[in-house]
């Protein structure tokens, strides 16, 4: 099925349409020629018939009629067919004297100007049955004889609008037949000639599956140059957040290295003034810590290609919260499908659902409970997002708490390890993936935490 706003639309509207008018033009062309040459035709005919009807009159030696053979075509037999014939006495107060059987008692008036020698024309009046007929009509005198007749034919018009007509009718099925030809031949011709872009779009679509690295295959040469500039921007994005790895791992080894060493000889000096610089080199390796990470993040979620299977995931992060919270007795569950897939790097998976669980953990009381499932999304791409919902039984938070725990630093009970970042670097998290992040009452009673993740 083709979409109406996409590219094979157009390319389909445009052909077919010009195929539906051209042969529109072509059914139009084709009618009024054969109307032409019917016309023509029927003119002859009527003039063949009037040298025939004076070919078959038999003359006395003084000019006068005494006799008309029979007309071969039975229209002029036929009672009111349509096809007449009449020959006038001009001269003599008698007036029709021969006319075809197919008259029956009817005559035609033909208007006449001051009869003059071979004087002929033609015309168009209304027939015995009110059709419209042509009439061609000749007078003819014979030698010096004082009598003139005037001969006339008359054909029925509607034998020329009865058999354009059924010519039109045919050349409109034909040519309907052509067009409807036409339009599935476009369609199919549209198809295949889009083929190479819809190979590319999938190749594409494997690529930000983490499928493959690159567009391969035979291109046409109108689509090839394009093939290989994506080839070009994936191989320049990917050397890009490399090189910007390289530098962040760089920039935190040469600064956390002597903020190290200033806070062990802080640690030494035993003094009030120590104290102060080890807290601030403390604070100092907190906050490059934090910044360094979400540049590093910031790289990573650009990265073409970059997917995680979330479930091998959740289930290490969950043993792994099981054991460092063993003297609770903690109760954990985790639902999670096989087939979800995260659309970004595992460490970032891993921090981000770490620090979630690990909060829950801290403030549950006998029960945690994950739940990961994949949702429909809205926005054409991705087509499915991550929904992750972290519940425990704790004694949860009110609802300006809440709005406030997603700032950075803030806690809530200071006998809790931590510096109060979890959440608020979480958050950062997720904005730089572009998901969403909500803090609720969970039915457990405790704090519910529910994000959305992009998915592949």
């Amino acid at each position: 099925m083709i979409k109406v706003r996409s590219l094979a639309f157009r390319l389909f509207l445009a052909s077919a349409g010009w195929s539906i008018v051209l042969l529109l033009i072509g059914a139009l062309v084709l009618s009024n020629l054969y109307r032409d040459k019917v016309q023509n035709s029927f003119e002859k005919t009527l003039t063949l018939y009037l040298e025939n009807l004076i070919a078959k009159v038999d003359w006395r030696d003084d000019g006068t009629i005494f006799d008309v053979s029979p007309m071969t075509d039975p229209r002029f037999d036929t009672i009111l067919s349509g096809w007449y014939w009449q020959i006038t006495e001009l001269d003599s107060e008698e007036g029709v004297q021969f006319a075809s059987r197919s008259l029956s008692m009817d005559t035609l008036a033909i208007p006449l100007r001051q009869s003059t020698l071979h004087e002929s024309g033609t015309t168009i009046q209304a027939g015995p049955k009110g059709e419209n007929l042509q009439l061609t009509w000749n007078i003819i005198r014979l030698g010096d004889a004082d009598t003139s007749y005037l001969f006339a034919v008359a054909g029925n018009l509607g034998d020329i609008e009865q058999e354009t007509g059924s010519f039109r009718r045919s050349v409109i099925s034909a040519l309907s037949i052509l067009g409807l030809a036409l339009m599935i031949t476009t369609f199919f011709q549209v198809r295949y000639g889009l083929q190479p872009l819809r190979n590319m779009v999938s190749q594409i679509s494997s690529i930000r599956a983490g499928q493959t690295s690159r567009l391969d295959g035979d291109f046409p040469s109108e689509v090839e140059p394009l093939a290989a500039e994506l080839n070009e921007l994936i191989s320049s994005n990917t050397s890009i957040i490399e090189r910007a790895r390289t530098h962040v791992g760089n920039l935190a080894h040469a600064l956390k290295t002597p903020l190290s060493i200033i806070s062990n000889e802080g640690r030494q000096l035993n003094s009030q003034a120590g104290s102060k610089i080890v807290e601030q080199a403390d604070l100092m390796l907190t906050q490059i810590t934090h910044h360094l990470d979400r540049a590093r993040v910031a790289g990573q979620a650009n990265v073409i290609g970059a997917v995680t299977d979330v479930l091998p995931t959740a289930e290490a992060i969950k043993r792994t919260m099981e054991r460092l919270h063993i003297g609770k007795n903690l109760t954990m569950t985790l639902s999670c499908p096989k087939s979800a897939r995260f659309a970004g790097e595992k460490q970032d998976l891993e921090e981000i659902l770490g620090n979630l669980v690990e909060n829950a953990c801290k403030w549950a009381n006998n029960r945690v409970e994950i739940s990961i499932e994949l949702a429909p999304s809205l926005e054409p791409s991705p087509t499915e997002y991550l929904h992750i919902i972290v519940d425990d039984d704790g004694s949860g938070l009110s609802a300006v708490e809440r709005d406030a725990m997603l700032r950075r630093g803030t806690r809530f009970d200071e006998t809790k390890p931590g510096s109060g970042l979890g959440l608020s670097i979480v958050a950062e998290l997720i904005d730089l993936y572009k998901g969403n992040l909500v803090l609720a009452s969970a039915p457990l009673g405790g704090l519910r935490v529910e994000l959305k993740l992009p998915s592949v």
